[in-house]
């Protein structure tokens, strides 16, 4: 939560807890947390961010099931791998490359064996944005998105 406040702060943007959800990260997670949400009865956000692509599915259907429309009513986006992309199309995913992560990894791994007393050290990677009807043009079912895969 932390991280995700500092960024909202940083872009000038109000974080507002009362739009967080905990849940399983799956399909059934997400459309439950979509309904928490939705039986608060309160304005939706312009926007949410949620907690990868199965859990975005499950609550773009709950969205569709109460007459939301995604992205004409609330804007999804989530983040990923390259596979989920292929598997979950149109939704606004930031990618995380695993190749790039996985190198990352283990060369921070030598360099700590080589030298266990070095201090933590943060690394950044980009995770590039793709665009999908989730948050971008027609709405995810007239652009022929059809229902969340199985």
């Amino acid at each position: 939560w932390a991280g995700y406040e500092d960024a909202l702060l940083a872009a000038g943007l109000d974080p507002k807890a009362q739009f967080v959800r905990a849940g399983v990260p799956s399909k059934a997670g997400g459309y439950e947390a979509a309904r928490d949400l939705l039986a608060k009865g309160e304005r939706l956000p312009p926007a949410l961010l949620v907690w990868g692509g199965t859990m975005a599915w499950g609550a773009i259907r709950a969205f569709r099931e109460a007459g939301v429309k995604v992205p004409g009513d609330v804007r999804i986006a989530t983040f990923g791998s390259r596979f989920f992309l292929r598997n979950y199309p149109g939704i606004t995913t930031a990618v995380a490359e695993a190749k790039s992560l996985g190198g990352e990894a283990v060369a921070a791994l030598g360099r700590r064996i080589e030298n266990p007393d070095l201090p933590p050290r943060r690394i950044r990677l980009p995770m590039p944005l793709v665009l999908g009807e989730s948050s971008t043009g027609t709405p995810m079912e007239e652009a022929g998105m059809g229902e969340p895969p199985a």
